[in-house]
């Protein structure tokens, strides 16, 4: 079996993409640019669990996720688009929402075009 087939046989699903490009300042304020969606056939995975952060203006909790995929995702940052993968945002299942991925790294353990990106949930 190759790569694609182990993906979609071990797949959690397919999820959501949102891809939006770098956004421009308005007057001071920033606006998102263009954004596109697409589908893709993925394994996400908790990334640790979620962790609670104190800082001293009050506790948070950082939730991410593993997206172990074929397609080339991209980061937040350095002023290019970003990805966001909607993890089962049609039901109210925990852990369900929008995570924006925050590095993508090749995983050539897999093959030449499988990457994993940590995604952590938007606030």
């Amino acid at each position: 079996m190759g790569l694609v087939g182990a993906i979609a046989s071990l797949s959690t699903g397919t999820y959501t993409i949102t891809r939006t490009a770098a956004g421009t300042l308005v007057e001071g304020k920033h606006v998102d640019g263009a954004s596109s969606t697409f589908s893709a056939v993925s394994v996400v995975v908790p990334n640790a669990g979620q962790v609670a952060i104190k800082p001293p203006e009050g506790i948070r909790i950082e939730d991410t996720r593993l997206v172990y995929t074929t397609e080339q995702l991209r980061a937040v940052g350095d002023g290019i688009d970003r990805d966001e993968v909607g993890i089962n945002e049609q039901t109210n299942a925990p852990g369900a929402g929008r995570f924006v991925v925050v590095s993508v790294m090749p995983y050539p353990a897999f093959g030449d075009n499988f990457v994993v990106a940590v995604a952590a949930r938007q606030p």
